[in-house]
């Protein structure tokens, strides 16, 4: 018994670890890589296109943005996004918060945005606008890069990813939850085991009887 709970417990934790891998190789590494490009520092404050890179109507895509920006006179960087098609004209502006957002970078950190999306333009090529507003500070040409964008097409999404997880998490929660209180039952068994065992170690295990004249008498 002790054997099978072990088991259980094990499965129901290797499922968890099961579904929270799965949720981050999907969100992360699902789909196609479309484009990976990095800027350096000298030209995050000016502004730069990443692309060109080909989107397909309809699509559900994912971009992911990392940024390590140098320090400025104040406490963050605001940058904004754009998209524009493939005669540069922008068609998706930055308050248009479905598709793209504002972000905060804090200087001297390394932070890393993800976020879903799916475009409702024609397809074609079309490139991304990054853009640091408040960028005032010294940097050389010669400075590591600072800002990574990459966009995955066809990725994992909605249903397929979360259904899976939920799956996966829910019944490992339940294997572990039924193996760990088989593990407390039959901790419990044992230690009850353990009493009625001392206690009948205790127990006489004979009858003394008083005679007269002083003789004692023992039965068994």
């Amino acid at each position: 018994m002790a054997k099978r709970a072990l088991i259980l417990l094990f499965i129901g934790l290797m499922l968890v670890c099961a579904a929270a891998a799965y949720a981050w190789l999907a969100t992360n590494y699902s789909g196609r890589l479309v484009l990976a490009q990095e800027i350096p520092a000298a030209q995050a404050a000016r502004g730069f296109n990443f692309g060109p890179v080909y989107l397909e109507q309809g699509e559900v895509g994912r971009y992911r943005i990392s940024a390590l920006m140098p320090q400025t006179e104040e406490d963050y960087w605001y940058t904004t996004f754009e998209v524009l098609n493939d005669q540069q004209v922008v068609v998706y502006q930055q308050d248009e918060l479905r598709f793209i957002g504002d972000y905060q970078f804090t200087p001297g950190e390394l932070d890393t945005y993800t976020k879903a999306f799916a475009m409702d333009k024609a397809s074609g090529y079309y490139f991304f606008r990054f853009n640091a507003v408040n960028g005032v500070y010294d940097a050389n040409p010669e400075d590591r890069p600072v800002v990574s964008f990459q966009v995955r097409q066809r990725v994992i999404h909605g249903v397929g990813l979360w259904l899976p997880v939920a799956g996966a998490l829910g019944l490992g929660l339940l294997l572990a939850v039924i193996g760990i209180r088989l593990i407390v039952l039959l901790g419990r068994r044992a230690e009850l085991e353990a009493l009625e065992e001392g206690g009948s170690r205790l127990r006489p295990r004979g009858t003394r009887r008083f005679e007269p004249g002083g003789i004692v008498t023992s039965r068994r």
